[in-house]
Formats: C-alpha cells, sequence, structure tokens
C-alpha cells in the first residue's frame, strides 16, 4: 500500500504506531510511537517505509523510490 502526503516545507515530525481500534496484531502496543524527524524543502520528495516487526515494533525509515 502506499500513501501520498503535500506537506509545508520545513522542520516535519513523522509518528507511526498502532491503530487505537485494531485487533491482534495491529492493536499491540497501542501506547507505544516511532518518531522520526526530516527537513522538507521546496519542491522535494522523500520516500519513508513503514514496518512493523514480528515483535509489533513500528518503525519509519527512508525509502528507495525504486525500490518495491
Amino acid at each position: 500500500e502506499t500513501a501520498t502526503f503535500i506537506v509545508p516545507t520545513g522542520e516535519l515530525l513523522l509518528r507511526a504506531g498502532r491503530d487505537p481500534e485494531g485487533k491482534a496484531l495491529c492493536g499491540m502496543g497501542k501506547e507505544e510511537w516511532t518518531q522520526r524527524e526530516t527537513i522538507m524543502r521546496e519542491g522535494e520528495k522523500k520516500y519513508f517505509r513503514l514496518s512493523i516487526d514480528l515483535n509489533g515494533k513500528t518503525d519509519i525509515q527512508r525509502a528507495d523510490p525504486a525500490s518495491p
């Protein structure tokens, strides 16, 4: 799945967490958040990958736009 967000330039804080209404793996660790800071410049595009490991920990990583 992919999503596109149009955001203002400047410093941004990206946060990823679990679905507070989720069941099973989607709802584990509802109070835990992963955060990453980034700076967006005018006209810049950045790609990020959101993931969940086998322990249910969420992560945000920079991604290569050419990789699937």
